[in-house]
């Protein structure tokens, strides 16, 4: 159905474009929750192309597919593209505004987690640990739950790194929150432990 709407708008000379965009990403949307990441990305990839023609390659709605695309990328193991596309899409919001401060630290982290994947912890400890300073100054638009996650992630990247003695102090705070969040009976606070 989606590829019919798609194709109904795009022989509509005038038809707003955003619409045919918001249908290729509500698409990829429901392909990547159906675990279908190769279709949700051609679907991400048309609606980049067609946003950029139309918005320009450093609008927020580029960054925002672009933000998506960094996450597919990443369900499918292509870590280099996946921190290509967040590293752009952070550039992209921080030239606009502030108020994208909850894409940036999501970007930050998912690009920190790939250096760990190549055993450059150093800078991924150091992107990481900016996206938690983030996600700390926008309590509220971020859950502490989300904070204790990218806590436990530092601790993982020290781990690995082998530098024990940092990972459980991140692993002991990731703790705390979690069961101030979730309680003692967590599967995330068992994770912990």
């Amino acid at each position: 159905l989606y590829d019919q709407a798609i194709t109904i708008h795009q022989q509509i000379p005038d038809i707003d474009s955003t619409k045919v965009v918001g249908a290729y990403t509500r698409l990829a949307h429901l392909l990547d929750e159906k675990g279908n990441h190769e279709a949700s990305l051609q679907s991400l990839k048309r609606a980049l192309k067609l946003c950029s023609d139309c918005n320009g390659t450093d609008s927020v709605e580029v960054a925002e597919i672009l933000h998506r695309l960094g996450k597919t990328y990443d369900h499918l193991g292509n870590y280099e593209k996946s921190s290509a596309c967040f590293t752009r899409s952070v550039k992209i919001f921080r030239s606009i505004d502030d108020d994208y401060g909850v894409y940036i630290s999501q970007a930050l982290s998912f690009v920190g987690r790939n250096y760990a994947r190549r055993k450059q912890f150093g800078k991924a400890v150091e992107l990481c640990t900016e996206s938690l300073k983030m996600q700390k100054e926008l309590i509220g638009e971020v859950e502490l739950v989300d904070i204790a996650h990218s806590l436990l992630n530092i601790g993982d990247i020290m781990n690995q790194w082998d530098k024990p003695e940092q990972a459980l102090q991140f692993y002991e705070e990731a703790l705390n929150s979690y069961e101030e969040v979730v309680g003692f009976d967590s599967f995330d606070v068992a994770m912990c432990k």
